[in-house]
């Protein structure tokens, strides 16, 4: 079955058989990293990038090795939250492959920010886990932008994610500020806005509305810009973070759980973690 939308990248392309299909060995190496209290933050992108050399391999997650890879990512992204909210000192039991580890808590890293929360949503929406969730739970966004400047969108996004977890009607509200704030001149970051965080919001949009013919639009149109946003530089398109998109599957996951249908097929939406359980939890 061909994909709707076609992704630009090659999946026989030479691929780094050292984190394809081996992300497990990341948490034999956690306890080592985390006790130095320097590492966590590598880890976690090192088994991000695992899983996403899966999905070029596998985009739809028919292997259960990029399920274990995306396992791995996601408990890597909560420890490293649930580390970062312990003062140092303190010890924080923390779970990754199976494997329970007695971490020493960090405090605030200058990893600790907006877009490193993010990264974590996306996993905790595709994975309903409750210990990414709750992770994702102790920043407050003050915490998470003080080092930086952010995208007016993006920090009504976090207040409508915060809102619609904690069951806050609210939410939709300030999902409606976020796409009001894309409308106005952008000056952090303005092609990701418009190309990559647009569509996300649109996704959430339709799902607040519940209009299952806008979700479909959406998705449409949201890979459509992000295979534009990944192929307009060679070095784009080499990047793994073009390969499949977690913040467009975690948007259609938040449709799942609202009892709405992904009607959109392509390679870049990898409906094996969109669909609910693949995470150990679920």
């Amino acid at each position: 079955m061909d994909p709707r939308i076609p992704r630009h990248c090659d999946p026989a392309s030479d691929l780094d058989t050292s984190l394809r299909g081996n992300a497990s060995r990341l948490s034999r190496r956690l306890d080592r990293l985390a006790r130095s209290n320097k590492s966590i933050e590598f880890t976690a992108t090192t088994a991000e990038v695992a899983a996403l050399f899966n999905l070029l391999a596998d985009p739809q997650v028919e292997q259960p090795t990029t399920a274990s890879a995306a396992r791995t990512a996601t408990e890597v992204h909560a420890t490293f939250f649930l580390v970062a909210a312990a003062e140092p000192g303190t010890i924080v039991r923390a779970q990754v492959d199976e494997t329970v580890f007695e971490i020493e808590g960090t405090g605030k890293t200058t990893y600790l920010h907006l877009a490193s929360w993010f990264e974590l949503y996306w996993w905790k929406a595709m994975s309903r886990s409750e210990v990414a969730a709750a992770a994702a739970g102790r920043f407050e966004l003050t915490e998470l932008t003080a080092d930086g400047r952010w995208g007016e969108h993006r920090l009504h996004l976090f207040r409508a994610f915060r809102s619609r977890d904690v069951g806050d009607p609210q939410w939709t509200s300030h999902l409606a500020d976020a796409a009001r704030a894309l409308e106005q001149p952008i000056s952090v970051f303005p092609e990701e806005a418009d190309l990559l965080d647009r569509g996300v919001i649109e996704i959430l949009a339709a799902v607040a509305e519940g209009d299952q013919g806008r979700l479909t639009d959406s998705i449409d149109a949201a890979l459509v810009a992000h295979r534009t946003y990944w192929t307009k530089s060679a070095e784009r398109r080499e990047d793994c973070r073009g390969f499949s998109s977690l913040p467009i599957a975690a948007a259609a996951a938040i449709a799942v759980d609202e009892g709405m249908t992904v009607e959109v097929e392509s390679d870049y939406l990898a409906m094996g973690l969109v669909r609910p359980g693949w995470f150990s939890s679920t």
